[in-house]
């Protein structure tokens, strides 16, 4: 009749198609969201041996995010640790030194890329280096000078069954944490000087705060640098605290021939108003020294690194195999970047 329309019910076979259809939409919705979680759900690995200390040390744990597939798009940058597969088919981790298509040469204990020196930051620095000595005198106050310890030779106390030939280094400097109190209801600036070899660098600070400061020579150049820490965390778990910067205050070449560090010298002028026992002090002081590069048993110096493969070393080149053994490793070793 005109004006009416008319509706059929479903079939019970149609009926069912759609809850079958509906079922299988479903299932594969939750396959790939298991799929997803797990590319997504951190992966641990416990460290052995000594290859990445001191900043990993055997036993520790790293954590990192695979996310599968995903991984493989990544492109790693220099300084990041990687979970990768060595050649021998074994799990191994280790940082990221060279870049694709990077001409690298090992000489006096840096590594150079296309001839000069591969420029480093803070952030990635503090993980490498390692404590040499602390002065023996304290309290330090407000005023700490002196001289190197010498020769500052690549050993290691984390490594105290090592049977080799030490090799001196070249690159190292001074670390503090200096405390800077304030008077209360009182604002103002202090001065910390922190000098080595007749240059120096001058930060002035707002009061109340905690600082670490480091300067010494890295990389055929002089390098310093300053940030803030707070309680515990300027232990942190290297030799420098916690917290390094992504660029140096101050970096300029060394002169060449110049003998490596010799003297130092630090003060802390305190804020007007602020005197005694709440004046701005040094709290800890120490020298390091940075990672001292050494060539593979085969004498090796030199090393393209191809258009998709990266140079990958360890923390601790006397305890560690890796690509000065292997040779560059293509992107398909790295597996996923890890942290602590």
């Amino acid at each position: 009749m005109a004006g009416k329309s008319s509706r059929q019910c479903p079939s019970g076979q149609a009926f069912l198609r759609g809850v079958a259809v509906a079922l299988g939409i479903g299932a594969a919705v939750g396959v790939v969201g298991h799929l997803l979680q797990a590319w997504a759900a951190p992966t641990r690995y416990c460290v052995e041996g000594l290859s990445m200390a001191p900043g990993l040390m055997p036993g520790d744990e790293v954590v990192g995010r695979g996310w599968g597939m995903f991984a493989a798009w990544r492109n790693p940058t220099r300084g990041e640790v990687w979970l990768l597969r060595a050649p021998d088919g074994a799990l191994a981790i280790k940082r990221v030194a060279g870049l694709p298509r990077e001409l690298l040469r090992i000489v006096d204990g840096d590594l150079q890329a296309a001839g000069v020196p591969v420029v480093r930051s803070p952030a990635m620095v503090a993980p490498l280096v390692t404590v040499v000595s602390s002065p023996v005198q304290r309290p330090w106050g407000h005023r700490l000078a002196g001289e190197f310890p010498q020769p500052i030779l690549d050993g290691a106390e984390f490594a105290p069954d090592e049977r080799r030939w030490l090799e001196p280094v070249a690159d190292g400097g001074v670390c503090a944490v200096v405390n800077l109190p304030g008077a209360a209801g009182k604002n103002g600036l202090v001065r910390v000087c922190l000098g080595i070899d007749g240059r120096s660098v001058e930060w002035s600070v707002p009061q109340l705060k905690r600082l670490a400061v480091v300067a010494g020579r890295l990389d055929g150049c002089f390098v310093a640098s300053c940030w803030q820490v707070a309680g515990e965390a300027a232990a942190g778990t290297n030799a420098w605290p916690a917290g390094a910067p992504a660029a140096w205050s101050v970096r300029e070449p060394w002169p060449r021939g110049q003998e490596p560090c010799a003297r130092f010298s630090l003060q802390v002028d305190a804020a007007a108003g602020v005197t005694g026992s709440s004046a701005a002090a040094i709290e800890e002081f120490l020298f390091w020294r940075d990672v001292h590069q050494l060539p593979p048993e085969s004498g090796t110096t030199t090393w393209q690194v191809g258009p998709n493969a990266f140079f990958m070393l360890g923390d601790f080149p006397a305890g560690s195999r890796d690509s000065r053994h292997w040779g560059p490793l293509g992107r398909e070793s790295l597996l996923y970047p890890v942290g602590r």
